[in-house]
């Protein structure tokens, strides 16, 4: 019995597909609870506590959406890429400034808790600037060359 399945993206068998759609599916939806508990349990939202998980939370949903545009290849992998990097970024800087402002539970010298805020902007600003700049340049090298120009570029022949 001949298959009619057409390999969608990068993925190129059937259990591949169902298996990434299965799991974005339940990663979508787990951050879609996480939003709605997120608002029904804070009675306090002015704080950086509640404005870091928020950042945080849908960072993972920009996250997984992007994801989920990219190796479908329902957009333009620039778009993508570039969605996939601030989704990323919103993820990382967020849980980081999540644990930031607990810290103060744990540290009590003021001029540690700055530097180690200072430390997490610079990080964030320097590292994921890189990041972006390198993934969009990834991108566009594995659109523009074929797979064996790409693997004689890796290995230098």
């Amino acid at each position: 019995m001949a298959s009619n399945f057409a390999p969608i993206g990068s993925l190129t068998t059937l259990p591949h597909v169902i298996m990434f759609l299965c799991f974005s599916g339940i990663a979508i939806y787990n951050i879609l609870e996480l939003i709605v508990t997120i608002f029904m349990t804070f009675k306090r939202r002015a704080t950086l506590y509640f404005f870091s998980v928020v950042v945080a939370t849908f960072g993972v949903l920009l996250y997984a959406v992007a994801v989920l545009l990219l190796v479908l290849e329902l957009i333009n992998t620039y778009i993508s890429t570039s969605l996939v990097n601030v989704g990323w970024t919103c993820m990382v800087t967020g849980q980081s400034l999540v644990l930031y402002s607990r810290l103060h539970l744990l540290v009590r010298d003021p001029w540690q808790l700055k530097m180690i805020l200072a430390i997490i902007i610079v990080d964030g600003i320097i590292f994921h600037s890189i990041m972006f700049g390198l993934s969009l340049k990834a991108s566009y090298l594995l659109t523009s060359m074929p797979c064996f120009v790409w693997a004689d570029f890796l290995t230098g022949r």
